[in-house]
């Protein structure tokens, strides 16, 4: 009995002692997290990690409309004008590349990304909607409908074999351009106000 009350107790102020150190750590401000600089290997691991199963977890339930079909052109045309708004300028596009924003973890190119991690349809409809923590990923749930984030699924699918040409004639006529259907979401393009001083 008296070996069973050492033991938990050498556990009890090992955790106190990790604790401790943890909580020194946390507070020293010692970790660099400037989007400059990547995290340690033991944080990369850790974090690709459960970003990964996460997305696996919470997109499991979701099952595409019986009518969607990532291969259908014209659902990816749909979706055109609110990729070249959306998503262009941090994952890049046929023929365009990412604008030269410094993020940590860096956007990844959808292209590589899709044939590495092999995402299914449901996967990238769930990140797609809502967005990633801690990353410059964002959720786009609340200013577009399913059905515009369904048929940007399937846009994004379509990259891959997406000529430069093409995807340039698909942004100039998509029958969807971002902020038609939500115009209080398009301020990006509205100039600054005027400086009162």
């Amino acid at each position: 009995m008296k070996t069973l009350t050492r033991f938990f107790a050498k556990v009890v102020v090992l955790a106190v002692v990790v604790f401790v150190a943890a909580a020194f750590f946390v507070y020293s401000g010692s970790y660099n997290v400037a989007a400059t600089t990547g995290h340690s290997a033991p944080f990369e691991w850790i974090f690709r990690t459960m970003t990964v199963r996460s997305v696996i977890a919470h997109a499991r339930d979701i099952t595409p409309p019986a009518n969607f079909n990532s291969h259908n052109p014209e659902l990816a045309e749909h979706a055109a004008g609110h990729y070249e708004m959306m998503c262009r300028t941090c994952h890049g596009a046929p023929g365009k590349k990412a604008d030269p924003w410094q993020l940590y973890p860096p956007a990844p190119d959808l292209v590589e990304a899709l044939r590495v991690r092999r995402w299914t349809n449901s996967e990238v409809f769930w990140i797609i909607k809502n967005g990633i923590k801690d990353t410059g990923m964002s959720a786009f749930g609340g200013s577009h409908s399913d059905e515009d984030l369904w048929a940007l699924t399937a846009f994004i699918r379509q990259l891959p074999t997406t000529t430069a040409e093409q995807y340039h004639t698909a942004t100039q006529h998509s029958p969807t351009k971002e902020g038609a259907d939500h115009p209080e979401q398009n301020h990006a393009s509205e100039p600054p106000p005027p400086d009162k001083h």
